[in-house]
């Protein structure tokens, strides 16, 4: 996987309708959304329209990762990941595959936000017009497995039956469970629409859409709104979802029009587990240092990043910083082109002091903040509470930097110092920083801002 990103042309209007919140569906907490209709809908034509940003991917796993579902008794329809391949798989199953398109295209980047739409229009004359497929705005033409319903074919979606948003229940069953972020789901009940109903291109770009029209009557729009009830429906229709393991926590300001930067599983160490959508990392133990690198490396521009240690152990060997390419094994500071403030209150270059006597952060639920100045290549260090940040030195001023003569493209780092027989330790990665005050003229780190694009690639 690519360690940049696509060129963004712009940001402000270019971002499209805002998206303000999305939701996290953590697969260890088996998060999930279910309703069942109180009447049958259409079942000829309707459409299925979500932004997705994945945490993991299934490949490994033996387990889909499904958006949306429809079941009951051997009657399934399904839209996921496939968990041998993590292409797209959009089905419509009724005892044999009655409908069944399998993208070519894979889709396992975790550092953007695809977007998904599919269409069902069984009453078509047209075989190729039935079923249909749109990803990043873009119609599916290349499919691995191809099988399109007879005409007039009845689907399993819009019955009066179980319909679940990030897990399976076929078969009365609790798996395949989504691990990652939802945004803007909608479904419209009664209409075939293409991919233009709900984004728009922009440049290069792919861009939200808001919806504009009726959803019909089983129609629904989860915005993820209203923390208190992450399932409930903003179209109007009062088609509210039960929400299971998904708590206020869950709701997140990460969307496909503020894409916030995230720790990189393919980028960080061996053993390590990701959770909470990839910004918490428990830090496997071994010989030496380990990490977790955030995927969005930075070569200009201003930013503000920063963590918070979970757990009790070993406390005073965590760490935060930044590194090149090259250098981003170890903990931060550990290798020749990497820095790194650690919570006993070293910083640290090649494994080497370059000062001491910094502020320390040994307590559990302590953290550590950096503030990048790429445009002037310099660095600070701060004290991270949650709430708010305490600097060493003037971030806005320019002055009281603890690194200067800094380049990039430099990548967000966290990290402990750890020897064999040490279990490892926990650490949250903070680069949303909501509510959290900045010096004047930083940005938290996301794609935006970085000028890249906020869209996950197929490949």
């Amino acid at each position: 996987m690519s360690l940049t990103l696509p060129t963004f042309p712009g940001t402000g209007a270019a971002l499209g309708d805002p998206i303000d919140f999305s939701g996290l569906f953590n697969k260890a907490d088996d998060a999930c959304l279910t309703r069942t209709p109180a009447a049958e809908g259409n079942r000829t034509r309707w459409t299925w329209s979500g932004w997705v940003k994945r945490a993991s991917p299934c490949a490994g796993s033996g387990e889909y990762q499904v958006l949306f579902e429809a079941t009951t008794g051997s009657h399934q329809t399904l839209i996921g990941f496939d968990r041998d391949s993590d292409t797209l798989r959009f089905a419509e199953y009724q005892a044999n595959n009655v409908g069944l398109l399998v993208s070519q295209g894979v889709l396992v980047d975790l550092a953007g936000w695809y977007h998904v739409v599919c269409g069902w229009d069984s009453d078509n004359t047209d075989p190729d017009l039935r079923m249909r497929l749109w990803i990043n705005g873009g119609e599916v033409t290349s499919y691995s497995t191809y099988t399109v319903p007879s005409q007039g074919r009845l689907s399993t979606a819009n019955r009066a039956v179980q319909h679940n948003i990030g897990r399976q229940g076929y078969g009365g069953g609790n798996s395949h469970h989504l691990d990652g972020y939802l945004a803007e789901v909608v479904f419209v009940d009664g209409q075939a629409l293409d991919a233009a109903a709900f984004g728009e291109v922009f440049g290069d770009l792919w861009r939200h859409k808001a919806f504009v029209g009726d959803v019909g009557s089983n129609g629904f729009r989860l915005d993820f709104a209203n923390a208190s009830n992450l399932g409930g429906d903003a179209s109007g229709n009062g088609n509210n979802w039960a929400p299971a393991n998904l708590t206020s926590s869950d709701q997140r300001t990460d969307t496909p029009t503020n894409n916030y930067a995230t720790l990189s599983p393919d980028l960080g160490g061996a053993n390590n587990t990701y959770s909470e959508g990839n910004t918490v990392v428990w830090l496997a133990g071994g010989n030496g240092g380990n990490q977790a690198v955030s995927e969005m490396p930075v070569s200009s521009g201003k930013w503000v990043f920063a963590t918070k240690s979970l757990g009790p152990h070993y406390l005073s060997w965590r760490y935060i910083g930044f590194g090149k390419t090259g250098s981003l094994d170890g903990y931060p500071g550990q290798r020749l082109e990497s820095w790194g403030y650690n919570a006993s209150g070293q910083w640290k270059k090649n494994a080497a002091n370059l000062s001491t006597g910094h502020a320390t952060w040994t307590a559990s639920g302590d953290g550590a903040a950096i503030a990048l100045d790429l445009d002037n290549g310099k660095a600070w260090v701060g004290l991270f509470d949650g709430t708010a940040i305490t600097w060493e030195g003037d971030p806005a001023a320019g002055t009281g930097a603890v690194q200067t003569g800094l380049s990039g493209p430099l990548f967000p780092m966290v990290g402990w110092y750890g020897t064999a027989g040490y279990g490892g330790v926990e650490q949250l990665a903070e680069f949303a920083l909501d509510g959290v005050t900045l010096p004047d003229g930083f940005l938290p780190l996301t794609s935006q801002n970085a000028g890249a694009s906020p869209l996950a690639e197929v490949t």
